[in-house]
């Protein structure tokens, strides 16, 4: 009469070899199982790295954008009062010595 020790080896002989089948089924875990390193990406890496750099060009371009703007909209504003600052100090100038004669 056998026991059942024979049984139950038989069902773990069946579970390693469901997951032998599995892992041999399957190369992503067949190269993790191995050891073997992945040469290359794949396109989903590809695409999602892409997509990343996108934004983060995005951002630095509407970052740059904002900034030249904010400061040709300060050089303007300087230059016009300095160009006041110079039509003020002139016209006082030729007000102040007589220069300026309106006529008749």
């Amino acid at each position: 009469m056998k026991s059942n020790n024979a049984g139950s080896g038989k069902k773990i002989h069946d579970q390693k070899m469901r997951v032998m089948s599995f892992y041999a089924g399957n190369s992503f875990l067949k190269q993790l199982s191995s050891g073997l390193r992945q040469h290359g990406l794949s396109l989903v890496e590809l695409m999602v790295a892409l997509a990343i750099g996108t934004l983060i060009a995005l951002a630095i371009s509407t970052l740059f954008f904002q900034v030249f703007s904010g400061s040709r909209t300060a050089d303007d504003t300087a230059r016009a009062s300095e160009a006041g600052s110079f039509g003020l100090r002139t016209s006082q100038r030729g007000f102040s010595h007589g220069r300026f004669c309106w006529p008749n």
